[in-house]
């Protein structure tokens, strides 16, 4: 996760001399874990990504999770 600050600079410049197309990032929100330690919150984390990584316009959003609604979404 840290690592997007370091290299998205270096990425856009390649991008930008190579065919002027744009990199954006679409990952967890900046936390002190590198997970989140329920696997209600992983798996709507997974969904999140890979729903916004196939979409044609993207713009990073905070998530909001709540484990109740998690929850009743699973069963």
């Amino acid at each position: 996760m840290g690592a997007w600050g370091y290299v998205q600079p270096r990425i856009a410049t390649a991008l930008k001399e190579l065919n002027g197309k744009e990199a954006r990032y679409i990952g967890r929100n900046t936390a002190a874990s590198p997970a989140t330690g329920a696997p209600a919150i992983h798996k709507a984390e997974v969904e999140h990504i890979l729903t916004d990584a196939f979409e044609v316009s993207y713009e990073h959003e905070k998530w909001t999770y709540k484990i109740s609604d998690l929850m009743k979404k699973a069963a």
